[in-house]
């Protein structure tokens, strides 16, 4: 009788198979093992592996900068506060909102330093500046995202250092003085209209102690 060695076990155990039993049982065990992997690594991300880092925890939030303070017009720039006073030391400022306004408005984040004032700005084309002049001095930015939502993150690490990501992505690093108890608030220029806002600030917590009663911006 004539055998197929196609599903016959003996000739597929033997050294004459074209793929021997052990490489099939070799690819079939780094298969699983692979997609094993794959698994663990999507529940990592899934739980903020990839994530920039944040300095301690969420200490405190806000969602309605239309009703903040004004503090001064600086050129085309408003400056608002109305804000806690800035951590000493390590801190992470998170601001996410969409902008239906012009083309040519901005929204952004403002930081007192030893020199003046430190403006973030993002715009609506794609451009991004970081100045402490009164004119924005724009470049563009390939991740971010017209018309749309985009997340300005502002991470404070160390002593004179700072790093600026949009939407999750470096855009700018440098060195950053920022003098005890100094002031920090929130930007708009040329009238942006803005939609779904969120500034999330974040701390060790033995660095802030936040006095009662604050409103817009509630200690969690």
């Amino acid at each position: 009788m004539k055998v197929n060695r196609i599903t016959d076990p003996d000739y597929l155990a033997s050294d004459d198979a074209i793929i021997p039993q052990k490489y099939w049982r070799l690819a079939a065990t780094i298969f699983i093992l692979t997609l094993l992997f794959l698994g663990i690594l999507a529940a990592l991300l899934t739980l903020g592996l990839a994530d920039p880092p944040r300095a301690g925890h969420l200490i405190a939030e806000a969602y309605a900068p239309a009703s903040w303070a004004l503090l001064r017009q600086h050129g085309e720039m408003i400056l608002h506060t109305g804000l806690p006073a800035r951590p000493e030391g390590t801190f992470t400022l998170e601001l996410t909102t969409a902008n239906h306004g012009t083309q040519e408005s901005a929204w952004g984040i403002w930081l007192e330093t030893a020199t003046g004032q430190l403006h973030f700005l993002v715009d609506n084309q794609g451009y991004f500046s970081v100045t402490e002049e009164a004119q924005p001095r724009w470049q563009p930015f390939m991740h971010l995202r017209s018309g749309a939502e985009n997340k300005l993150y502002l991470h404070y690490p160390q002593p004179e250092a700072a790093v600026l990501r949009l939407n999750d992505e470096i855009a700018w690093a440098g060195a950053l003085t920022l003098p005890p108890e100094s002031q920090w608030g929130f930007i708009l220029y040329r009238r942006p209209r803005l939609h779904a806002y969120r500034l999330a600030l974040y701390a060790p917590r033995k660095q802030h102690t936040y006095p009662p009663g604050l409103c817009l911006f509630s200690p969690l």
